[in-house]
């Protein structure tokens, strides 16, 4: 359990993990990272554990946008 870089890895591990669609999860975090008006050059982390998403270069914890699960 980490918070990672190497966001679309996580969302396969998520995938196989919950059982939702691949897609359906990659939509979700693309909707999260532009609702806080993060560019797709901006570097984004991912819990892959919890599917929460930070707007930062480093993940800290008070960067928390959204959650794939219940967030989107």
């Amino acid at each position: 359990m980490a918070i990672r870089s190497d966001v679309e890895k996580v969302l396969d591990e998520l995938t196989r993990r919950s059982g939702i669609h691949r897609g359906e999860l990659g939509r979700r975090y693309h909707k999260i990272k532009k609702g806080c008006g993060a560019s797709p050059d901006d570097p984004t982390w991912i819990d892959d554990a919890t599917g929460n998403v930070y707007d930062d270069k480093h993940g800290a914890i008070d960067h928390y946008i959204g959650n794939v699960f219940s967030h989107f």
